[in-house]
């Protein structure tokens, strides 16, 4: 994961990775996911792993592939993941698959950040 400035925005984005699928679009394992906003709505220092990891949460649903989580998700994200993913399985029964979740959660602390978020997946 990384942050990349310029031009007035932030970029924050990193790569998901399939162990046993690839994307159809693209052929690939691998594809680049990101979130983009101007750099006066919000700046960071560094990328926080929770939105790439809801990102990832409908493939892991899809293919039942392991989630895994290389940097610390908040607690609050931690606890509700899942809950998340038993929405999908509610909503599309018999084409969602059970996965594994791999990661470690960070200390909970108040933020004083508010406001709305948008991804784009380029594959």
């Amino acid at each position: 994961m990384r942050v990349i400035r310029g031009g007035g925005r932030i970029r924050a984005e990193a790569i998901i990775t399939l162990d046993s699928h690839i994307f159809p679009s693209t052929g690939k394992p691998d594809a680049l996911v990101y979130f983009d906003w101007p750099s006066n709505y919000l700046d960071i220092t560094e990328v926080n792993a929770d939105a790439f990891a809801i990102a990832a949460l409908p493939f892991c649903v899809q293919t039942g592939e392991r989630l895994l989580i290389e940097k610390p998700l908040t607690q609050i994200l931690f606890l509700n993941l899942l809950e998340a993913a038993e929405i999908y399985h509610y909503y599309f029964p018999g084409t969602t698959h059970r996965f594994n979740f791999e990661c470690t959660v960070k200390p909970r602390r108040d933020s004083p950040a508010t406001g709305i978020g948008a991804f784009f997946l380029e594959v």
